[in-house]
C-alpha cells in the first residue's frame, strides 16, 4: 500500500486533473484520519477556485451533445 503522503498527493493530482478520487480501497476510508479528510477538502475546494474551474467539462459537453443527437435521431 501507498503511504499515507504518496496517497494524498495522488488524490491532489487527479482532482487537479479532473479526475474521480480512486476507491477507497487504494487507502481504506476507515484509515483516512481527519487531517488527511481535511486536506483532501482544502484540496477540492482550492481546485474548484481556479479559473475555468465552474465551466463544464468539454468532453462531457461532446457526449452529452452526441447523445442528444442519437436521441433525437432515433425519434424521428
Amino acid at each position: 500500500m501507498k503511504s499515507r503522503i504518496d496517497w494524498l498527493n495522488n488524490q491532489i493530482d487527479r482532482l487537479r486533473a479532473d479526475e474521480s478520487l480512486s476507491s477507497p480501497a487504494a487507502y481504506p476510508v476507515s484509515g483516512l484520519s481527519a487531517e488527511d479528510a481535511a486536506m483532501l477538502q482544502m484540496a477540492a475546494h482550492l481546485n474548484s477556485l481556479r479559473p475555468g474551474a465552474s465551466d463544464p467539462n468539454p468532453r462531457f459537453v461532446a457526449d452529452l451533445r452526441e447523445r442528444m443527437r442519437a436521441a433525437l435521431a432515433a425519434e424521428q
